[in-house]
């Protein structure tokens, strides 16, 4: 359910880019994408946490694992995924990785 939910979001933001030509202020601003999941909540039910890197036009979508807290090994462990930003974005982003 987390990397679903990540991935998705991934893909709501590569969107919203393409369609305003910026990062959207907070992930509530993404629209819903039909059949899709598009809650912003890791399957903990902790909202994803994110950040942008304009200066290498790149963003990380992240939650923290079970436990909430940074680290961690098994369901504990944190989840990344690091994006590109391509305003003609077509293709799915890569997969996300446990620990940084």
């Amino acid at each position: 359910m987390t990397i679903t939910r990540m991935t998705v979001t991934a893909l709501r933001i590569q969107g919203f880019v393409a369609r305003h030509g910026r990062m959207p202020s907070s992930l509530s601003e993404l629209p819903a994408e039909p059949n899709k999941d598009c809650e912003t909540t890791d399957g903990w039910g902790r909202p994803l946490r994110w950040s942008y890197d304009a200066a290498n036009a790149k963003f990380t979508i992240w939650s923290l694992g079970r436990d909430g807290k940074e680290g961690g090994t098994g369901d504990d462990e944190d989840i990344y995924l690091t994006n590109d930003i391509k305003p003609d974005f077509r293709s799915s982003p890569p997969a996300p990785r446990s620990s940084r």
